[in-house]
């Protein structure tokens, strides 16, 4: 996502210049070249909306916490408490998300950032106890300071069950905040293993970014899981 511009502008003044004759005195003004003075002073700046862009315009109390946040990932009880900026418009990333969870299916990972894969890699083959898989304590040890274990319940991102769901929708799409430079999505889905078969919900919180004119998944939370 991109990040909000500071602009400073100080004040340009040209003082009045005194013209003195030998008896009269005469007094004129030279204008700002460039028109009236500004008295303009940490102008807060963001891109103008688009269909791939999401809009920041933090005030400036949040200026700092906006641009700079860094607040570990790990408890999400904890997260979701932090997060900000509640009431920005989102709803560009609709279809966005709707792709990706119809993408499931294929088993498509390039809207997935690599660290974000390589957990999910191992948390699906752990859940699903393959022989030789990651165990527990590598698990625990590998990814615990970086992502909430504790909703790691998932063997299908948007999906659950051996065989796959034929059919699938999403029904909410509710947007918590932003944070750690990401905005933080709660997606509520149902679907099942037949043809108009929606008897099973799944609740998936996922963490959204931006790199260049792409989004990616970088955190991803199962709230439930049959």
């Amino acid at each position: 996502m991109f990040q909000p511009t500071i602009t400073n502008m100080k004040n340009k003044i040209v003082s009045p210049l005194l013209l003195i004759s030998f008896i009269v005195f005469h007094s004129c003004s030279s204008c700002n070249k460039n028109g009236q003075n500004h008295e303009i002073d940490n102008i807060i700046t963001a891109k103008k909306n688009d269909s791939a862009t999401p809009t920041i315009t933090p005030t400036r109390n949040e200026k700092q916490t906006t641009t700079f946040q860094n607040i570990p990932e790990n408890n999400y009880d904890s997260l979701v408490k932090k997060m900000m900026n509640q009431q920005k418009n989102t709803t560009h990333y609709h279809r966005w998300i709707a792709d990706i969870v119809a993408k499931d299916i294929d088993g498509d990972s390039s809207y997935i950032t690599k660290k974000c894969l390589n957990y999910l890699e191992d948390v699906i083959d752990y859940n699903w106890a393959y022989d030789g898989c990651i165990d527990k304590k590598t698990l625990y040890k590998k990814w615990a300071h970086q992502y909430d274990l504790k909703y790691a319940n998932f063997e299908h991102l948007f999906e659950t069950s051996n065989c796959g769901w034929e059919t699938r929708k999403i029904t909410q799409i509710e947007y918590l905040g932003e944070l750690n430079n990401g905005d933080w999505f709660k997606l509520t889905i149902k679907g099942g293993a037949g043809i108009n078969d929606y008897s099973t919900t799944l609740i998936r919180v996922i963490k959204i970014i931006r790199a260049g004119n792409t989004f990616y998944i970088d955190n991803f939370i199962s709230l439930s899981q049959p």
